[in-house]
């Protein structure tokens, strides 16, 4: 059986005192009788409007409330509500404050990309990091190109890292650079990189050549294109990157000096490295420093000297500090003539050869390796 409609009336009365009242009176639709009494009408028809909308609230389907929205606004409220399920549309708007970004300051990936390129290569970062950036923030890229910036999440990211632990570090570190940069731009409000786990690397024992290995390498590198590339390494310390970007007008012969300059050094710091005596008998002015190809060439020659091992990649510099800090027997001395720290050298390079080779190798000339 259907409930009864209530309905409720204003009833004006005079009190006991001879004032005039006002009474609303009236049923509930649960049969509960109203009869309350006030000094004045406006008070008895806000109390009449009251039990309306608490009596029209009760139906199914119907909540009547007093709001300060318009007509067009609860409806799109509604239509939000109905949108969001049982999700609150108080924690929508603020998703949607955190990660949307309106067309004028929004960018696809491949378009923050180029943006973010173009940045890196006006602030002068060196050609081995933007390539680097650009490969790495590329297969972000490549992977969402129609996204924005701002749509991407960290699981998106976490589904893309592959290889081995240094290498997921690897693509960590240059999308929290990538995003970090955007995150400024206004392109998306946070980093989603920054909630990547980070694995654990297990760092690999550093390796030296042996005096024999030595001479295998300078066999091979006797007269050809890479013999001043593996000396300045081998013997005067430099890393890969410092010989990439030296000149011979860096190169001091008589006064057996090299400067490295800051547009030069890893650390952006320049230092000046003495070149030793059996250097001098290597370094050849008339060939060039880093030729075209010569990673690949001294790869092919590392492979052919029994050390291709991927762990073997830096060895000749660290050869050269090895054998630096056995013959001197100065951490100090060893770490700015490498440009590098107490640590490194304490931890990785010191005690890594034999000391009975030591004379030898800083003996090794052209002539005496050949023999």
């Amino acid at each position: 059986m259907p409930k009864p409609r209530s309905v409720f009336r204003i009833v004006p009365f005079r009190n006991r005192k001879g004032s005039q009242s006002w009474r609303v009176t009236g049923t509930t639709q649960d049969g509960r009788k109203i009869r309350s009494n006030f000094p004045n009408k406006a008070l008895a028809v806000g109390e009449k409007q009251r039990l309306e909308v608490e009596e029209l609230n009760a139906q199914p389907g119907y909540n009547l409330i007093q709001t300060r929205l318009s007509e067009k606004q609860v409806k799109d409220a509604e239509r939000a509500f109905q949108e969001l399920h049982d999700s609150s549309l108080h924690d929508a708007v603020l998703f949607y404050k955190t990660y949307y970004r309106p067309p004028d300051r929004s960018k696809t990936l491949v378009e923050a990309l180029d943006s973010f390129m173009m940045a890196k290569e006006k602030a002068g970062r060196r050609p081995r990091t933007i390539g680097d950036l650009r490969s790495r923030v590329g297969k972000l890229a490549s992977a969402y190109p129609d996204l924005g910036t701002y749509e991407i999440r960290s699981e998106q990211l976490e589904s893309l890292l592959t290889g081995s632990p240094q290498n997921q570090v690897n693509y960590i570190r240059a999308w929290k650079t990538f995003f970090s940069w955007a995150t400024g731009k206004g392109f998306c409000s946070s980093n989603p990189a920054s909630l990547l786990e980070r694995p654990s690397v297990e760092r690999g024992v550093p390796v030296a050549l042996s005096l024999d290995q030595t001479k295998t390498v300078l066999k091979a590198a006797i007269g050809n294109l890479f013999q001043n590339f593996i000396a300045l390494q081998l013997f005067c310390g430099l890393r890969r990157g410092e010989v990439e970007r030296l000149s011979w007008d860096d190169v001091h012969l008589k006064k057996r000096i090299i400067v490295i300059h800051a547009r030069t050094a890893k650390k952006r710091d320049w230092r000046n490295a003495e070149i030793p005596e059996c250097a001098m008998e290597w370094l050849d002015p008339t060939k060039q420093i880093y030729p075209p190809s010569i990673e690949w060439k001294f790869k092919k020659l590392r492979k052919r000297a029994g050390i291709s091992d991927r762990k073997y990649s830096n060895v000749l510099r660290h050869t050269a500090i090895s054998f630096h800090c056995a013959k001197h027997k100065d951490i100090n001395l060893t770490r700015h003539w490498a440009g590098t720290g107490v640590d490194p050298i304490y931890n990785h390079y010191r005690a890594l050869v034999d000391d009975e080779e030591v004379d030898q190798f800083w003996s090794l000339t052209p002539a005496s390796t050949q023999q």
